[in-house]
């Protein structure tokens, strides 16, 4: 065992003496990318000369096929990221491939292919003066295991003494990092912008993203004594179809100064506030042609969209469902509700639907009505599928204030 440490501190020092690294910059910002172990992945954010993202962990995306085996980045338990190709471009130059050095410019552009295990990867890095842009896309090359895939992951300086965060019906959250080894976010559903804050340096990060809603899944953030790590845990099958491709998923990354923790609060939802108008919320996958999808489940499984209602108000509500055979003998086992939880964590329906509708494999179509409460309250709808080995879909919901 003691040859083995040995050994893997040998590697990690070739890797550090050894690995190429590119910066982009643009304006105020440097992103900073490594070869190796991290196959082109971020190691370093500054701003204005303020290393506020750290090389103290990875970056980039990181899948879990079976729990604790991780692929992507520089991880290995569950293989290694097989870097494909990358390109960089400067301003209207033509693309180069990615090699060590500064690449500087107006506009800078990296794009990167990669796989892990049979998922494929496409990102796509943009710097400029306002800040970066990551877009990814990915596809399953051949039927896929999962268990997990953080899409994004970014280890802020572990300097940063609070965050906040601004959920889609604009609630705000906020806490205090206590460099105590534990979440300080966990499952939060609705929030697309989170901020942090260094003191010292008087400076913010800011995490946003755009057209949020395109894909469901959970922030996280924590709080460890090397960083205080924001990440996206994004909603999948346990078995990606071979063939499936996701939508295109986008982060943007800032950052802003801020002489305390006041300025500093304002100044982040104020960002927020500018950024949503550039880019507002995603219709919800539920009310588009495409749909939500539920896969077979053996255990209680569920997914909630909100509604944008309104106090007091008689809604009526349609949509089209698909169950496939197989679905449990308890017809609320695969059903749509509408309703919210109350201060007391009390459910109250508001309305629910479909429990009847035939597992034919066919879309139908159902239409129904609900009375909002007069309390400003959060209201969701729910789609359920659980103990069943088919699947449930729902789409094209609509709704109509009388």
């Amino acid at each position: 065992m003691k040859f083995l440490s040995a050994l893997f501190a040998v590697f990690g020092l070739f890797f550090a003496l050894t690995a190429a690294q590119m910066s982009m910059e643009s304006g105020k910002y440097k992103v900073v990318f490594s070869d190796m172990p991290h196959r082109w992945s971020i190691i370093q954010i500054f701003c204005d000369g303020v290393e506020l993202g750290t090389n103290t962990g990875y970056y980039s995306n990181i899948m879990s096929p079976t729990p604790g085996k991780y692929i992507g980045a520089g991880h290995n338990e569950g293989g290694l990221e097989v870097f494909l190709e990358g390109t960089v471009t400067v301003d209207e130059n033509a693309p180069v491939p990615v090699a060590g050095g500064v690449f500087k410019g107006n506009k800078v552009v990296f794009r990167k292919s990669s796989t892990l295990a049979d998922v494929k990867m496409m990102v796509t890095y943009t710097l400029t003066p306002e800040g970066l842009r990551i877009d990814k896309q990915f596809t399953a090359l051949k039927e896929q295991p999962l268990h997990q895939l953080y899409i994004w992951q970014f280890c802020w300086n572990v300097q940063s003494s609070d965050y906040l965060f601004i959920r889609r019906n604009g609630t705000v959250g906020k806490g205090t990092f206590l460099n105590d080894e534990k979440m300080r976010v966990y499952g939060e559903r609705e929030a697309y912008f989170f901020s942090q804050y260094l003191p010292q340096a008087k400076y913010a990060t800011v995490n946003f993203m755009p057209e949020f809603g395109r894909v469901t899944g959970i922030n996280l953030l924590w709080d460890r004594k090397v960083y205080h790590k924001y990440y996206y845990w994004i909603d999948l099958p346990k078995t990606l179809p071979a063939g499936y491709t996701s939508p295109v998923v986008s982060m943007i990354v800032r950052a802003f100064p801020a002489a305390d923790k006041a300025e500093w609060e304002s100044k982040a939802q104020a960002e927020a506030a500018a950024l949503l108008a550039q880019y507002p919320f995603a219709r919800p996958a539920i009310e588009r042609e495409d749909g939500v999808t539920l896969p077979p489940s053996d255990k209680f499984q569920v997914q909630k969209f909100p509604l944008e209602v309104v106090p007091s108000a008689r809604y009526s509500i349609s949509f089209e469902i698909c169950k496939n055979p197989q679905m449990s003998q308890k017809p609320t086992d695969h059903y749509v509700v509408v309703g919210y939880y109350d201060s007391a964590r009390k459910f109250h329906v508001l309305g629910q639907y479909a429990s009847r509708v035939a597992a034919d494999g066919e879309f139908h179509q159902v239409q129904g009505g609900f009375q909002t409460p007069s309390g400003e309250e959060e209201i969701f709808v729910y789609v359920y599928n659980s103990r069943s080995t088919g699947s449930v879909t729902v789409r094209n919901l609509k709704l109509t204030k009388f």
